[in-house]
């Protein structure tokens, strides 16, 4: 795996310019009609079987539910973050694992090599933190609205977690009934 790099987006004080890089470029999916590959999953490992199906080099996973649940401690956070790198450890060529979540939750400690973690992530807007990873690439999530669109606007498969164990927040549970719309618009 590649080096380890930490992302942290701008304070909220710095230029527009800087914070929302890339709304706007025209070499990401945004600016073309393009459909991107799309898949239903119900856990991790079925994101595994399919990032070995694609031979994807690089995977960004929504911290949200699938590494940790919303309402859970550092610790948590922690051991969720260890538990999906060891088992992306085994997907052969994959090279950057990347985690992206847009609370301001921060990861305590190092991670290995070839992986980072992205902290207040503004998805779908920001796009900085993603453009020089390698491709083939993954993004899985939850939301449509806001990983979807992420992975639509970086040229990246979007792995749709779908059957939640337990409840969800509002905030989230009202994003997924706004993105459903878009399922049929962004992919194929």
């Amino acid at each position: 795996m590649a080096a380890v790099r930490a992302f942290t987006v701008p304070a909220a004080g710095r230029l527009a310019q800087r914070r929302f890089s890339g709304v706007f470029r025209s070499d990401l999916c945004c600016s073309r009609r393009v459909r991107i590959p799309y898949r239903q999953i119900a856990d991790l490992p079925a994101a595994v079987d399919w990032l070995r199906e694609l031979q994807a080099r690089t995977v960004v996973l929504d911290v949200e539910p699938l590494v940790a649940s919303w309402d859970t401690d550092a610790d948590q956070l922690r051991r969720g973050v260890d538990q999906a790198v060891a088992l992306l450890a085994e997907v052969p060529g994959l090279q950057v694992v990347g985690f992206a979540t847009n609370s301001l939750r921060r990861l305590s400690g190092e991670l290995g090599d070839g992986a980072f973690f992205v902290t207040a992530a503004r998805k779908p807007l920001l796009t900085r933190p993603y453009r020089e990873l390698p491709k083939p690439g993954v993004l899985v999530g939850d939301q449509l609205l806001t990983d979807g669109v992420l992975a639509w606007r970086l040229g990246f498969a979007f792995a749709h977690l779908h059957h939640l164990p337990g409840r969800r927040p509002w905030g989230p549970a009202m994003l997924r009934q706004l993105g459903r719309p878009l399922r049929r618009l962004l992919f194929r």
